[in-house]
């Protein structure tokens, strides 16, 4: 190949990429009348030009902004003085937060011929392990969708539950009540006194505070006081 054409191959491919992750439908004017390819997740060959084009025009339709693609390796090879094969491993990122095609690798191979007017592309083939695609599409959308809607059930199951045991914790903290601090207290009657400046039996004071209850009795050492005459 004259390196003029290999020049011209290649800013034919860095045409092809720009224009196709640009979404720019200037890209159908690429194709020869005689074409063929292949897309990364369809099962069958197109032998037709303007079936490609619909191809090209329903990938575009489907991912409207952008993309962008991150080139990782080219190769440039002349069979003839008229045929010539660019092949070009690149990552595919979406406009949109993903994390399986950005990791896959795509492989492309473009065969140009050299026709009347100019260098035409002839075959297309692009090989994306998407095992992901379903029928219609030329992305994976509809599986990343489902996807992220089981992540989004997940993620309310998850934060409703949370809540729950929020609220349970919450009224059992409210339960909880306790005394802490210089609690001011009488050395004679051992009576409390409040923030107030107001003074309270024991009991008094620590049911007001506390989730506390008393019961009453006399302790050993009070009962020969109060009751002689059963010691």
């Amino acid at each position: 190949m004259d390196p003029n054409d290999d020049q011209i191959i290649r800013q034919l491919l860095d045409d092809y990429l720009r224009m196709y992750s640009s979404r720019d439908d200037r890209l159908t004017e690429s194709f020869s009348e005689d074409f063929s390819g292949f897309t990364g997740g369809g099962d069958f060959l197109v032998k037709d030009r303007q079936a490609w084009i619909a191809i090209t025009r329903q990938d575009f339709a489907q991912v409207k902004d952008p993309i962008r693609i991150e080139l990782k390796d080219v190769a440039i090879q002349s069979l003839a003085d008229t045929i010539a094969v660019a092949t070009s491993f690149f990552t595919i990122h979406l406009p949109m937060k993903d994390h399986v095609l950005s990791r896959e690798t795509a492989r492309l191979v473009l065969i140009f011929r050299k026709e009347a007017t100019d260098w035409k592309i002839a075959h297309s083939s692009i090989s994306i392990p998407y095992y992901l695609v379903r029928e219609g599409e030329v992305y994976p959308l509809k599986e990343l969708v489902d996807r992220n809607r089981n992540l989004e059930s997940v993620v309310a199951e998850r934060t409703a539950e949370l809540h729950s045991q929020n609220v349970k914790l919450s009224e059992a903290m409210a339960k909880v009540r306790t005394l802490t601090g210089l609690v001011p207290i009488c050395s004679a009657c051992k009576k409390i006194r409040d923030d107030a400046g107001f003074w309270h039996q024991v009991e008094t004071y620590v049911h007001d505070h506390t989730d506390a209850e008393f019961s009453h009795g006399l302790c050993p050492d009070c009962i020969p006081h109060y009751f002689p005459k059963q010691t």
